[in-house]
Order: structure tokens, then C-alpha cells, then sequence
């Protein structure tokens, strides 16, 4: 079985450039690794934002205080001063598409899962779904042989290879 997966993943983070930066003593404040999980840091976009609303006393939208750098495509606070020349309604407008982003990510994962091929012969063969994703990956495979055809076995895997990548797991 072939498998390609594409969509909404991201794309694997880059150790930072060795050129034109200094060269840490051994020892001493080593160089950041693209692996380390730090906590990253809160988005001046979004909070650039949030003061705009407040001091236009409107309400800040459920969801905005927490929405991930893809929902505001990683803009920064300087898009927000433009945004500032926006009447209320298209800002509550703007606000509310960011803040609604997880959601529709859910929705169109939740689409994608029910009208999914694979999803429809595993449920046509009583077996077990694994946890739905949470975020809309794509997955080709190859049907040089019919779904039908497969084993259980390859359609589990594949049905699971999916979930877990859409749940930001990695193969």
C-alpha cells in the first residue's frame, strides 16, 4: 500500500543558521535546538488585537485569546494598526473568523472523516474507528487494488495512520 499524506500539517521546524551569528563557547548558553519544546511565546497579533477591541468596548470573541498562529496566518501587530482604520462591525467580523478557526478546522475534519471511503468500508466490515482528528489532514493511497480487496489489517492501518497524523501525530 502506498500512502501520501498532505494538507494541514506543518512543515518540520529548521535548526537555526550558522551564519552570521556567533559561535557559543562550549558549556555556555548553548545554541537553541529546533526540538527543544518551549512554550511559545504569546502572539502580539493577538493581543495587539484584543486591546483594539477592548478599547472600542467591544467584546472580545470566545475562542480569540487562544487561537494558534494559523488562524491569523503568524500576522503580526503592525497588521493590526491598519485593522484599527476598519468600521466595528467588519472587526467584530475579522475577530470572529479568527476565533472561530479551531471550529471550522473540527467541522471540515468531522466532513472529511464521515464521507471518507475508508471510513465507509470500515464501518461496511463492523470494525472498530479509531478517534476521529481533530484538524483536516489529506491522505492519497493507492488503489491499484480495490478497497474491497484490502485486508482488514491495511485498512486499519491506513484509517489509523490518518487519525493520528490529523491529530498531530506523526507516522
Amino acid at each position: 500500500m502506498i500512502m501520501r499524506c498532505y494538507g494541514a500539517m506543518t512543515p518540520p521546524k529548521r535548526a537555526a543558521s550558522s551564519f552570521g551569528g556567533r559561535k557559543a563557547s562550549p558549556g555556555k548558553n548553548p545554541p537553541k535546538r529546533a526540538n527543544d519544546h518551549a512554550k511559545p511565546a504569546a502572539s502580539s497579533f493577538i493581543d495587539a488585537l484584543a486591546d483594539l477591541l477592548r478599547s472600542r468596548n467591544i467584546e472580545i470573541p470566545a475562542g480569540l485569546l487562544e487561537a494558534p498562529p494559523e488562524a491569523y496566518a503568524g500576522q503580526s501587530e503592525a497588521v493590526v494598526q491598519a485593522m484599527a482604520r476598519l468600521k466595528d462591525e467588519d472587526l467584530v467580523e475579522r475577530a470572529g473568523k479568527v476565533a472561530g478557526w479551531g471550529k471550522r478546522q473540527a467541522e471540515r475534519a468531522e466532513q472529511a472523516w464521515e464521507s471518507s471511503p475508508l471510513i465507509v468500508e470500515l464501518r461496511r466490515r463492523g470494525l472498530a474507528e479509531p478517534a476521529r482528528p481533530t484538524r483536516v489532514v489529506g491522505a492519497s493511497f493507492s488503489l491499484k487494488i480495490p478497497l474491497a480487496d484490502w485486508t482488514d489489517e491495511e485498512l486499519k492501518e491506513a484509517v489509523a495512520t490518518w487519525a493520528r497524523l490529523g491529530s498531530g501525530g506523526r507516522i
